[in-house]
């Protein structure tokens, strides 16, 4: 209908917002942390910060405006710090996804370019714009090795206190060595050797990393000197004698090494175990004896951070050299892309491989050398997954040290070997130790620090990574060490390893797992593809590479511990990154289409890809060295998984059959009867608005296979809506019958079928013996429904306010119904009407003879906003048909809300979250009945999704936002607003519209005093109405430990910040705030871990109006804390409590409690204790309650 509703004086509702009403019922030592288009190498950096808001673009704004325009457009809502996805003109999505952040917000909260430069703050040296913020200790000024303070750009010479060993020692011969023929497991302990580390008792800072709300600091044993800062590299100069410290911020975190510049340094033992402790406030640390690996966890055994085997080398070898500046290989170059060169390290100088392992026996390189290229035949083909450690295949280099020479901090930092082990090199694993939970030691390999070949300095590089986006080598020559995203490089490689590599015989195999977007979920997959950058071979001459579906990778992922092997996808020969002019750098294409099907199918959130050497039965690739090969593993060049894709249709809603809804319900189930026909009908849409047709099926319960019928029927075109009639006569009285719903778009992509629960059918009994279900209309309070016949979702609002009674008009088709039942917001039928007769009461059994058609009654709704009357016919012989549920919004009263009232009946709501993230108002009849959830909150019109709902009431996963909602912020209007701590740790106001809703765009931020508690410190916020008479509400808040209330409230800003206790509150939870004993102040209710409610009354100041410090402890309370209720609440039992004002005819405060299950009880309160509880029965399933 075209009436608008009557508006509330003083309240805004400046925009169309009364048909956006939901429907009724309804991440010691480097830390790391894994987390465009196909651009490659230019990520889609956010816009600079605007003058103003910019709404996020959703995908069915952005499909439009491409649509519109021709081009794509991203879906900005959607971006974050790994993927990004477009809509094309097409109506398709293009979702690329990284394997490693590309992006990260600055400090203004805007997306840019990940930016790892260190700037000083009063912490520290921090990240610019990272995805995971470091902080790098500024050091002690009276401790700096250097002559001077530190310095954030430019390098100067430092003196140094002894005299160092040279960099380099000559030209050597490119093979490797080990350190430890003997030691097998490479940690450097041995049963002889078993004393506990001895633990120092001073510490300072090191370095404190933060991520996902988790933060982890590392210390040093000891005090720090100031760093010398350059770009993302803070260079500590002799934290011990002769030995530096440098930390470089990654795109993932950070990475440390420890640079020992000559033997005497290495002789310290304060080097040879060195120990760091490590501290969280809700991590905790483990060990992992077999693989020496480190791990952090949540409280909920999530691991979010890793420290895997650490490594150590020596700075012997000679360095890959890469394509562009490549030198020629010794073999005649013929500038032909089948040159091969030699597999003898020491006949070539352009080859990658990856540091020895141990126990290797030494043949010689001719023993292994391929002729014209083939793989040899004196080497055993190896594809297994959990063989011992390889044979070595070159023979020792011998090296000489070099006469000392001082280092200036210039040249330290271009030491070759901070780059990580290279051919020649020495190297060996050192043990990790985990003492106590919280002190990491490292047992350095004394063999490689005293061999009379080591050259120096020598780097000692234990690490730490992060696990949320992740990829990871396995080596056949550590088969037990781990090398999870890039650790035990030093700074890290970038770069992963797959293939065989002969100076070695290094097999390697790499990992990667990709992350998807719930978007994709149910979606048609036109085209995936996996791109990523070779940058390095062996050869020009091609090799083939497998990219397989492997299981989950993790730090525990060695080469004895590989993934499962699952699905070969595709396979593809190449060679790029030898030579420039030949086989220069180049991204290679895998497509994976069925693999990224699978996901979609699935609703996957990740899936992780394998590369190797070819794996068929006999196949001798991964003892070919042409098969070495190298792939950029991070930074914008990461693998990136680029997937073209079709939404599907939504799944039906709406599922409604004649004089019924879809019942999902056990057996009995609803009867239908008396019907011609019998007209299934739902409701779907499509997101990327190609919706053709809705198919219905029904059957005889129990006889799918041999009575199903399937009917298709196009969809209306404007709604979606579609119905299929059926003949009363295609049923048996007596039989029940089964009946589902899906929907199709013009690609043919299907959605799930609907229902969703029980069975997933709806069922029903068809009997002919009850009426048919009759129909209703009012003038005054009109049916929320379209023209078409669908739900209007809150569309259609009443001509009336809240508080006057209209007329509704009963008829049936029948020719036997004598008595019309009903009831406004409940199933107790007590209203009856008959030919001459009605009541109030005793609807169902009230006598009636006389037959009747229609009939008018007088009613009077029960609540401002939804409302539902029920009405059931009956014949002469009692029996009654099914209910009608007439569904309509009544327009609220010009009248302020009253206490907790959302909707504007003066009756208390309650707000929850669900757990898919879309924020519901719970409304309440009078005497405390649950009436209906309904979901208003739009942006500028747009009702929210549970997608666009991230950053409002969750951030997409399982952290969600506080909310409460008692009071008027934005004065004047008199409406009840919300104050939310957002999941990203701040605190806004989002002002009701006075219909149940709100407009997030509208949103303010809300600021607190300078000796506030920072918002994302709040675990608890409870709004307490106008406690001290200023007009304005207050708002209580619980901050670790202590109990914090803010007040003044003006213009978006508290002006005061009070501390009401210092203790004991980060295991309460403040239940309700409310007038107990009639005094006119507020008092509290608060939960204990024991599962106890206990009562606190508050005392008046000398107005009257309520003293909030006597809230602060029994001590300083009116009379001390009461049991209000003793055991049986622990958060065990009811997650969620929320204490609300009288819903009862007591009209004192009632609690509303919900059960793990989201079972809704109601504690109906007494001004001591609670005197029932009630199962409402109604579910829940909730993140947050306000």
């Amino acid at each position: 209908m075209d009436e608008q509703p009557t508006k509330r004086a003083g309240h805004r509702r400046t925009k169309p917002l009364v048909a956006l009403v939901a429907a009724v019922t309804a991440t010691a030592l480097g830390l790391t942390l894994l987390e465009s288009d196909l651009g490659f190498g230019t990520p889609g950096s956010g816009p600079e910060k605007p003058a103003a808001r910019v709404k996020p673009v959703d995908e069915d704004t952005a499909q439009d405006k491409a649509r519109a325009t021709g081009t794509k457009v991203e879906v900005t809502a959607l971006r974050d710090e790994s993927s990004t996805t477009y809509a094309n003109p097409d109506g398709t999505f293009t979702l690329t996804t990284h394997a490693q952040p590309i992006r990260a917000r600055n400090a203004d909260g805007q997306w840019q370019d990940i930016d790892t430069g260190l700037v000083a703050t009063e912490q520290g040296w921090t990240t610019t714009a990272s995805p995971t913020p470091v902080t790098f200790s500024s050091g002690d000024p009276g401790n700096s090795g250097d002559s001077g303070g530190a310095v954030k750009s430019g390098l100067r010479q430092a003196g140094y206190a002894g005299a160092r060993q040279a960099a380099y020692a000559g030209p050597q011969q490119a093979a490797y060595t080990t350190a430890d023929d003997d030691n097998e497991s490479g940690t450097g302990a041995t049963e002889e050797d078993p004393a506990a580390p001895t633990i120092p008792s001073t510490w300072s800072d090191l370095v404190t990393l933060t991520t996902g709300g988790h933060e982890l600091t590392v210390s040093w044993p000891g005090a720090l000197p100031e760093p010398v800062v350059t770009g993302a590299q803070a260079l500590y100069r002799d934290v011990l004698p002769d030995v530096d410290l440098l930390l470089t911020a990654r795109d993932t975190g950070f990475s440390h090494v420890l640079i020992v510049h000559t033997p005497e340094a290495a002789a310290d033992e304060a080097l040879t175990e060195l120990t760091y402790r490590l501290t969280s406030p809700d991590l905790t640390f483990q060990i992992d004896p077999a693989t020496d690996t480190v791990t952090a966890h949540t409280s909920d055994g999530t691991e979010v951070a890793v420290s895997p085997t650490p490594l150590m080398w020596d700075s012997a070898g000679t360095p890959d050299t890469t394509i562009g500046d490549d030198p020629d290989p010794t073999d005649e170059d013929t500038g032909s892309t089948e040159a091969e060169p030699s597999t003898s390290a020491s006949e070539e100088t352009d080859e990658e491989t990856i540091t020895e392992g141990e126990n290797d026996e030494a043949v010689t390189p001719e023993e292994t050398t391929p002729d014209n290229g083939s793989t040899s035949a004196t080497a055993s083909p190896d594809t297994s997954t959990g063989d011992d450690t390889e044979t070595a295949s070159a023979e020792p280099a011998s090296f000489t040290r070099a006469a000392p020479a001082g280092l200036s901090t210039a040249d330290t930092l271009a030491l070759r070997g901070l780059a990580g082990p290279v051919p020649g090199t020495h190297a060996a694993t050192a043990q990790a130790l985990l003492t106590d939970g919280a002190y990491l030691t490292v047992r350095a390999d004394t063999k490689l620090l005293t061999a009379a070949d080591t050259t120096y300095p020598v780097f000692i590089d234990p690490s730490v990574s992060g696990v949320t986006d992740a990829w990871t080598t396995a080596y056949k020559r550590y088969p037990s060490s781990s090398f999870f995203d890039g650790a035990n490089y030093n700074t890290g490689t970038t770069e992963a390893r797959v293939g065989y590599e002969s100076d070695t015989w290094g097999t390697a195999r790499s990992f990667f797992r990709l992350k998807l977007k719930k978007t994709i979920k149910g979606a048609t997959v036109r085209s995936a593809t996996v791109k990523v950058r070779e940058t390095h071979s062996w050869s020009c001459s091609a090799r083939q590479v497998e990219l397989w579906h492997t299981g989950g990778i993790s730090s525990s992922t060695t080469w004895n511990n590989q993934p499962s092997w699952k699905t070969l996808i595709t396979e593809k020969s190449f060679a790029h990154g030898w030579k420039s002019s030949s086989c220069p750098d180049a991204y290679v294409d895998f497509s994976i289409k069925s693999l990224a099907q699978s996901a979609a199918d699935g609703g996957w959130t990740s899936f992780t890809i394998g590369l190797r050497a070819n794996s068929a039965s006999g196949s001798t690739a991964e003892t070919d060295p042409y098969t070495w090969k190298k792939f950029k593993a991070e930074n914008t060049d990461a693998p990136a998984l680029s997937i073209l894709y079709v939404r599907a249709p939504n799944t039906p809603t709406n599922l409604a059959i004649t004089a019924g809804t879809c019942d999902t319900s056990a057996s009995p189930y609803i009867n239908i009867g008396k019907q011609t026909t019998i007209t299934l009908s739902a409701k779907a849409t499509d997101p990327d608005g190609d919706l053709a047709s809705l198919y219905f099926e029904y059957w005889r319960t129990g006889y799918s296979t041999t009575t199903k019928v399937t009917a298709t029927k196009t969809a209306a075109t404007a709604t979606g809506a579609a119905s299929w009639s059926i003949a009363g006569t295609k049923f048996t009285n007596g039989y029940d019958y089964s009946w589902r719903v899906r929907a199709e778009d013009d690609d043919g992509t299907d959605s799930g079928w609907a229902p969703t629960t029980g069975d997933d059918v709806c069922r029903f009994t068809y009997n002919t013996s009850i009426p048919t279900t009759p129909g209703a209309v009012s003038t005054v309070f009109p049916e929320d429904l379209k023209p078409d016949g669908s739900s209007g979702n809150g569309s259609v609002w009443s001509t009336e306010t809240f508080g006057t009674s209209g007329a509704f008009t009963f008829s049936t088709t029948d020719t036997d119904v004598v008595k019309y039942a009903y009831s406004f917001n409940s199933t107790t039928y007590a209203n009856y009407v008959c030919a001459s007769t009605s009541g109030t009461t005793g609807g169902p059994t009230a006598s009636c003879s006389t037959v009747i058609t229609s009939k008018t009654v007088t009613g009077k709704p029960t609540l401002a906003g939804p409302n539902v009357l029920y009405i059931k016919a009956y014949d002469a012989a009692g029996n009654a048909s099914n209910a009608k549920k007439y569904v309509f919004y009544v327009t609220p009263k010009a009248v302020p809300d009253g206490a907790a009232d959302y909707t504007g009946d003066q009756i208390p709501d309650f707000a929850a979250i669900r757990t898919t993230g879309k924020l519901y108002i719970e409304s309440i009849t009078n005497t405390g009945t649950y009436v209906a959830s309904t979901t208003t909150t739009h942006d500028e019109g747009t009702l929210l999704t549970d997608a666009t709902s991230v950053g409002h009431w969750w951030n997409g996963s399982s952290t969600y936002a506080l909310i409460t909602h008692n009071g008027d912020f934005a004065p004047g209007d008199g409406i009840t607003d919300f104050v939310v701590r957002t999941p990203d740790g701040g605190l806004y106001l989002y002002p009701g519209d006075g219909y149940g809703g709100t407009d997030v765009s509208q949103r303010q931020k809300i600021q607190l005093p300078s000796n506030a508690p920072d918002p994302a410190t709040l675990t608890e916020i409870k709004s307490m109405g106008d406690a001290n008479g200023d007009e304005q509400p207050e708002l209580l808040a619980v901050s670790g430990d202590a109990l914090w209330i803010f007040s003044g409230y003006s213009g978006g800003s508290f002006a005061t910040a009070t501390r009401l206790s210092a203790s004991a509150w980060s295991d309460r939870d403040i239940v309700s705030l409310a007038d107990f004993n009639s005094d006119g102040t507020i008092d509290m209710i608060y939960r204990t871990a024991a599962g106890n409610l206990w009562l606190r009354h508050s005392a008046a100041t000398s107005t009257g109006t309520t003293d909030w410090a006597t809230l602060a402890s029994s001590a300083v309370s009116l009379d001390g804390d009461d049991l209000y209720a003793e055991g049986g609440f622990t958060t065990a039992t009811y997650p969620f409590l929320y204490g609300s004002p009288g819903m009862t005819s007591t009209d004192l405060p009632d609690i509303w409690a919900i059960t793990p299950a989201g079972l809704l009880y109601r504690l109906d309160g007494t001004a001591t204790g609670i005197s029932a509880t009630t199962y409402t029965g109604k579910t829940l399933i909730i993140g947050a309650i306000g």
